[in-house]
C-alpha cells in the first residue's frame, strides 16, 4: 500500500539553495544588520526513515561582540495517516500509522566566500535529555512541530457466507415432534473478514523561538533543517494496512540581531543526575 514518494525543495527568497553535494553560496561581502528573513514555498513529503534537509537558510552579519540571535522558523505542516484492520474468528487485528516533523537551526560562521570558517553552533532549545556513563546526552537541538500515531485495532467475528441448519430432535430425542430443534453451522473456512478503516488528514502553522546566545562579532549563515518521518506497523492478525506521510507547505524564517538583558539566564529544565 505504501506509495513511492519524493523529495523537493524550493525557495523562492532572497538567496537559491540548492541541496546536495557540491552546494555553492555567493560570496560576497555581507553588510552588518540587525533583521533578515527569508519567505518560500516548500515541498518536502517524507520517505519512510528520517531524512535531514535543510529547507530554509540566510546570511547576517553580527556588528557587536556577545550579540544573540532570535530566530522564528514558521511552518505549515502536514500529517497524513491512514489504518485498516481486517479480523475474522474473533482473532484481534491492529494497524498503526505515525508521522513526524522536526526542525532544528543552527548558525554556521562563514567569510565572505561563504565557506565554513569554524563548527556549527546548535541554537537553543539544544538541551540535556539523558546520561551515558555520567556523561550528558543532548537532543540536538530538535524540535517536534508535528507528530502523530494513529492506532486501529479491532476484535471481529466475519462476514458468514456458509451457514447450514437442520431440523433434528430435541430434548426427548424423538424426531417430528413438537420438542424438534434447528441447528445451524457455520463454516469458519469460508468467512471473510469483516473490515474497519480511519483516515486522518490535517495541515496547520506551527511556529517555534530558536535562540542563539553570546555569538561574537562574525558573519554567520543560519540554517534551517528539518527531518519527516513515517511508520507503519501491522499486528496481530497482520490483515490489515497502514499509510502515512509527512509533508511541509510554506515556510519563513525571520532572524533578529538583539543583546538580552546583562547576566540574562535562561532556565533550563535537564533530567536529574544518574
Amino acid at each position: 500500500m505504501r506509495k513511492k514518494k519524493v523529495l523537493l525543495i524550493g525557495l523562492a527568497v532572497a538567496l537559491v539553495l540548492t541541496l546536495g553535494v557540491g552546494t555553492v553560496w555567493a560570496g560576497t561581502a555581507q553588510p552588518a544588520s540587525k533583521a533578515t528573513a527569508a519567505v518560500g514555498y516548500i515541498n518536502v513529503i517524507s520517505d519512510g526513515e528520517a531524512a535531514e534537509s535543510l529547507v530554509m537558510a540566510q546570511e547576517i552579519k553580527i556588528p557587536g561582540n556577545k550579540k544573540d540571535l532570535l530566530v522564528d522558523v514558521s511552518l505549515e505542516t502536514g500529517l497524513y495517516t491512514e489504518t485498516v484492520v481486517r479480523s475474522k474468528k474473533a482473532e484481534q487485528d491492529i494497524a498503526t500509522a505515525s508521522a513526524r516533523i522536526e526542525v532544528m537551526v543552527q548558525a554556521i560562521p562563514i567569510d565572505n566566500d561563504g565557506l565554513p570558517t569554524g563548527a556549527p553552533i546548535i541554537a537553543h532549545p539544544n538541551l540535556i535529555v539523558g546520561y551515558d556513563n555520567g556523561d550528558p546526552v543532548y537532543n540536538g537541538g530538535w524540535v517536534t512541530f508535528d507528530y502523530r500515531m494513529q492506532v486501529l485495532s479491532a476484535t471481529l467475528q466475519g462476514i458468514i457466507n456458509d451457514i447450514v441448519c437442520e431440523l433434528g430432535p430435541g430434548p426427548d430425542g424423538i424426531p417430528g415432534t413438537a420438542d424438534d430443534v434447528v441447528t445451524c453451522v457455520i463454516n469458519e473456512d469460508t468467512l471473510t473478514p469483516e473490515e474497519i478503516g480511519l483516515l486522518l488528514s490535517t495541515m496547520a502553522a506551527h511556529s517555534f523561538n530558536f535562540i542563539l546566545m553570546d555569538l561574537p562579532v562574525d558573519t554567520y549563515r543560519v540554517e534551517v533543517w528539518a527531518r519527516v518521518a513515517d511508520s507503519i506497523e501491522l499486528g496481530g492478525t497482520e490483515l490489515g494496512e497502514a499509510e502515512a506521510n509527512a509533508t511541509i507547505g510554506l515556510g519563513s524564517v525571520t532572524i533578529e540581531v538583539v543583546r538580552m538583558i546583562r547576566g540574562e539566564v535562561i532556565e533550563v529544565v535537564s533530567p536529574p543526575l544518574p
